[in-house]
């Protein structure tokens, strides 16, 4: 799954960038922060559940094989899945110094879809 579009417009909005040239930045952080999210929850995120999720990996810098699996669980791209996209591009777009956390608000959100082990 990639933003859309009118995702990356939201984005925009939500991080009050009137600069279009900040656009491609915006998408790319807004891609990469769905892109944690997805690993974060072990799965694909689709917008209905049993779609099809096989991946157009050519539009991909991702070489992560275990990732490319077809066979993931499917995650329902849910609206608070989305304001923890949200939530961390704006706080990569603030914080654009590697500093290799995600925030705990992203964490608290997004724990509810991930599966958690036994062990």
């Amino acid at each position: 799954m990639t933003l859309t579009e009118a995702q990356v417009k939201t984005l925009l909005l939500y991080l009050r960038v009137d600069n279009q040239d900040e656009s491609d930045l915006v998408a790319a952080l807004g891609n990469s922060a769905l892109t944690f999210c997805e690993r974060y929850c072990d799965g694909v995120f689709v917008d209905e559940l049993g779609a099809d999720t096989d991946r157009d990996d050519t539009d991909s810098d991702d070489t992560d094989s275990d990732y490319m699996d077809t066979n993931l669980r499917q995650v329902l791209f849910t609206p608070d899945i989305w304001q923890a996209v949200m939530l961390l591009t704006a706080f990569w777009y603030a914080n654009r110094e590697a500093n290799g956390q995600a925030t705990s608000s992203v964490e608290y959100i997004l724990d509810r879809h991930r599966i958690w082990s036994d062990s």
